[in-house]
């Protein structure tokens, strides 16, 4: 988001008035033997002000005063939005602002910039400097006058001060003047005296000459010279007419002067061929006094020494590179360009080179790239675009617009990476954030790290909290651990939100109960502490259960604490050595002890129904037959022409009894409660009986010598019912 800057300023504006008359001056006759004489003159000197004016400012950015060195541009306007510049842009670079105020004492447009006519001041500004294009703020600053000095335009004798008595009527009848040599005073007018004014009268080829009382004309006589002869080091010369003498150079430099005799050029210059029997000490290269040195290619600057009693400065590359003033032990290496120059704003920073890169703070250094900041002291960034290091000892390898913001913190490279926690390491990879202490992101992609001490080794929208110090994530996407040592492995949409919590990977597991596990599998729940959850939506809702569930899309859940639950539709099998491998309650499975109604592991029960409460099916002909009566349907079969099902699978409040055949007639009776039901179901015409529940009906099925009888008892939803088939 762009900065919103404001500036206030004014003009301060110095007004001199000053007159300065030079006394008359004339001269006298000379001494005879000089042959022409100056004339006398007279003349009056205005002394008058400058064009340049100082301007004062504060300048704020968001609100908030500027610190810094800065970069202006000033234009004049003679309108306050459009219209037509006035004079040339002024530029004035490196000016220091200090709480927003800011002062240029010199800005000039020129004589005709300002006749009386409105004119509005356009400012630029770029901060810090060197860095990037210009801002030009608005709205324009109108220049208003200075009231006293309009004023001093119109202001009567009477208006001013220290006027000298006799002046008040503004006539000048109290000054005593007296005429000079070569002067006479007649009324109010000078003239200068007859022997001291040149004949007006000399013609071309005569020359003005004092003859002892007066100055006559006399013709310019040829002098005695025979002739000009050029000796050692000369050409030319003549005997006649104009002679030229000209100096013989020898070699091909540009000299215009000669040398004396005692002229050593290999003991006073450096040689272009290099120089022998040089001192140190005493041979140098270098200034002497306090003055930069610059070395310049094509005229242009190309490194630039600035002496200093600490340490000297070194700027190198485009001339517009700079080190701020005051600052001593600076190093610019090269780079820089117009717009896009090197800066270095505190001492024994260093730019190695790159463009537009700024080492801001004590000890900082930026090894290239462009646009790089390094605000923080001691910090570094290797190279790279945009990137910043703007804490102490911060460091930024390279990559793209990465921040490495807190002391110590470290971003290897990448791009849009941000480690803000102290000690906080971003190896790279893009958009990763590592908020916490001494957390690490290894790479990947939108990553972030908030725990204390917390890692993620890649992968991409993985999230360690705040709340999970220790954390741990190594990678796969979008996996959230939120509890102090907790551990995700891998893979996708995985949560590990209480201490010591692990999921090993998979798919949308949860792992929330203190040192719950899901090692993996899809949409698991470890609920309970220490509990466990595998498979396919397998749920440890308890503390302590191990729950494993098959590839079955339904929850499978435990219903104990510490219980030990597996769905597995496929059926069981274990192989062990030995029978004895496989215990228990201490016991090999089939032991004795194990078997036996009350033992809790009796094979003879169903349903928790020992066989001794059921008829035998070798006297009833039949099986015996227990349903959920709310969710499952009940098959009766008296042949396989002829039979009923009990629909319940419609979970009302009814039962629902059909009958069907397919070759014959059969007939039914059908009690419940006090009520019985008679008929018959024909080929084609099933009958269909809906009744209530009860606590239990009977069902007779008959044709000819067959019958079916069923019966059925009704307890905690369900249906237990003894059904026989009968023959003559």
């Amino acid at each position: 988001m762009k900065s919103k800057w404001t500036l206030l300023g004014s003009i301060v504006a110095v007004l001199l008035l000053a007159l300065a008359v030079g006394p008359g001056q004339a001269q006298g006759p000379q001494p005879p033997t000089e042959s022409v004489q100056p004339q006398g003159g007279a003349g009056i000197q205005d002394a008058l002000p400058g064009t340049a004016f100082t301007y004062q400012g504060q300048l704020k950015s968001g609100g908030n005063p500027v610190n810094g060195n800065c970069d202006f541009q000033f234009s004049l306007w003679d309108a306050s939005a459009g219209g037509t510049q006035i004079g040339s842009t002024q530029t004035k670079t490196g000016v220091s602002v200090t709480n927003g105020l800011f002062t240029i004492p010199d800005l000039d447009f020129g004589s005709g910039a300002f006749q009386g006519d409105a004119r509005w001041l356009e400012i630029a500004v770029r901060c810090p400097a060197g860095s990037g294009s210009y801002t030009t703020l608005s709205p324009r600053q109108a220049l208003t006058a200075t009231p006293y000095a309009l004023y001093s335009k119109v202001v009567p004798w009477s208006g001013l001060s220290g006027v000298p008595a006799g002046f008040a009527d503004g006539v000048d009848n109290d000054t005593t003047y007296t005429a000079g040599t070569g002067l006479t005073l007649a009324g109010n007018q000078f003239s200068i005296t007859t022997t001291y004014q040149l004949p007006q009268s000399c013609t071309n080829g005569q020359i003005p000459q004092w003859n002892g009382t007066a100055w006559t004309c006399t013709s310019a006589s040829a002098g005695d010279i025979t002739g000009v002869t050029a000796g050692t080091g000369l050409t030319g010369g003549g005997e006649s007419g104009p002679v030229t003498l000209t100096v013989d150079f020898a070699g091909t430099g540009s000299a215009n002067t000669v040398a004396r005799s005692d002229h050593n050029h290999d003991t006073t210059y450096w040689k272009l061929t290099g120089n022998a029997g040089t001192n140190p000490g005493t041979n140098f290269l270098g200034t002497t006094d306090n003055q930069a040195l610059e070395f310049r290619v094509n005229n242009a600057r190309a490194l630039r020494l600035e002496p200093n009693a600490d340490s000297p400065n070194i700027i190198g590359g485009y001339s517009g590179n700079s080190v701020t003033a005051g600052v001593y032990g600076a190093t610019i290496g090269g780079g820089g360009s117009d717009g896009y120059t090197n800066v270095v704003t505190d001492s024994f920073s260093t730019v190695g080179g790159g463009r537009a890169n700024i080492a801001g703070k004590w000890g900082a250094t930026i090894a290239g790239g462009m646009e790089n900041k390094a605000p923080g002291e001691s910090s570094t960034i290797g190279g790279g675009n945009g990137n910043t290091a703007s804490a102490y000892v911060a460091t930024v390898s390279g990559g793209g617009s990465n921040i490495a913001g807190a002391e110590g913190t470290t971003v290897g490279g990448g791009m849009n990476n941000n480690s803000s926690g102290g000690q906080a390491t971003i190896g790279g990879g893009a958009y990763n954030t590592a908020s916490g202490y001494a957390t690490t992101i290894g790479g990947g992609f939108n990553n972030t790290a908030s725990g204390y001490v917390a890692t993620i080794g890649g992968g991409a929208g993985n999230l360690i909290t705040a709340t999970a110090a220790y954390g741990t994530i190594g990678g796969g996407q979008s996996n959230t651990a939120s509890g102090s040592n907790a551990t995700i492995g891998g893979g996708s949409s995985n949560t590990a939100n209480a201490w010591y919590a692990t999921v090993g990977g998979g798919w949308s597991n949860t792992a929330s109960g203190y040192a719950a596990v899901v090692p993996g599998g899809v949409k698991n729940t470890a609920e309970g502490n220490y509990s466990f959850a595998a498979g396919y939506r397998a749920k440890a809702n308890h503390p302590g259960a191990f729950v494993w569930a098959d590839s079955t899309d339904a929850d499978f859940a435990s219903t104990a604490n510490n219980q030990f639950a597996v769905r597995a539709t496929g059926g069981v099998s274990f192989t062990t050595g030995s029978n004895t491998d496989f215990l228990v309650n201490g016991n090999t499975v089939w032991h004795a002890g194990n078997d036996g109604s009350g033992s809790g592991l009796d094979a003879d029960t169903v349903d928790g129904y020992h066989a001794s409460a059921f008829a035998s099916a070798s006297l009833l002909g039949s099986s015996w037959v227990r349903e959920n009566n709310t969710s499952q349907d009940t098959l009766f079969s008296m042949s396989t022409s002829g039979w009923a099902v009990l629909d319940d699978g419609d979970n009302d409040s009814d039962h629902t009894l059909i009958i069907t055949t397919t070759n014959w007639t059969v007939e039914y009776t059908l009690w419940y409660g006090s009520t019985v039901v008679h008929g018959e179901a024909s080929s084609g015409s099933p009958a269909t009986i809906t009744f209530p529940h009860y606590q239990g009906f009977q069902l007779i099925l008959a044709r000819h010598e067959r019958i079916a009888s069923l019966v059925c008892n009704e307890n905690d939803g369900y249906v237990a019912c003894v059904y026989q088939k009968s023959h003559p």
